[in-house]
C-alpha cells in the first residue's frame, strides 16, 4: 500500500480474519508509504494481530522502485523463499470475506491448468459521489461482461 492512511488498518483486518490453516498461512503487508501515520496504524494493526497469534510481517522497501510491481516482486520473492505455495493478492481498499480462500485455492489445487484466479471485487463506497457511482458501473460492466466473454471463448484478458 501507499499512504492508505483511510484503510490500511481494515484490510489487515480482513487478512488476518481469513479461514486457512495456520501453518500454511502468512499475512505480508506491503506498505511503501511515506506518510507516518499511515505507517504508525500499519504498524499498531501488524503488532495487534501478531500478538493474537497470527503470523504476519510487513515489508518496507528503502526505495518505491517499480511502485507496485516492485513490492510485489520483493514480497513475492521472500514468501517463495518461505516455502509459501499459494499467495492472494489485495489492494489496501479491497474487503475479503473469511472464506476467500476456502473457495478460492481449489481451483489451483490439482489443476496444473490454471496459473491464477481472479474473482469479482466490488465497490465499497459507490453512494459516496457520482464519480464512484461511475467507477462502479464501469468496472461491474468490466467484470460480468468482459471478462465472462472472454474466459468463455479461450481468449486471453487483462485486469
Amino acid at each position: 500500500m501507499f499512504n492508505e492512511r483511510a484503510v490500511c488498518q481494515a484490510i489487515i483486518d480482513c487478512c488476518c480474519e481469513l479461514s486457512w490453516e495456520p501453518s500454511r498461512f502468512h499475512v505480508q503487508v506491503l506498505d511503501d508509504s511515506t506518510d507516518s501515520k499511515t505507517r504508525e496504524l500499519v504498524d499498531e494493526q501488524v503488532a495487534l494481530w501478531k500478538a493474537r497469534g497470527v503470523s504476519i510481517s510487513c515489508l518496507r522497501r528503502t526505495n518505491r522502485q517499480g511502485y507496485k510491481a516492485g513490492a510485489m516482486k520483493e514480497g513475492m520473492e521472500t514468501l517463495s523463499r518461505q516455502g509459501y505455495k499459494y499467495v492472494a493478492v489485495f489492494d489496501a481498499d479491497f474487503k475479503p470475506q473469511p472464506d476467500f480462500l476456502m473457495r478460492t485455492i481449489p481451483y489451483l489445487e490439482g489443476n496444473p491448468n490454471v496459473g491464477y484466479v481472479q474473482t469479482r471485487w466490488t465497490f465499497t463506497n459507490p453512494g459516496e459521489s457520482y464519480l464512484t457511482k461511475a467507477q462502479e458501473v464501469s468496472l461491474n460492466y468490466h467484470m460480468k461482461c468482459e471478462q465472462l466473454t472472454h474466459s468463455a471463448t479461450g481468449s486471453l484478458f487483462n485486469f
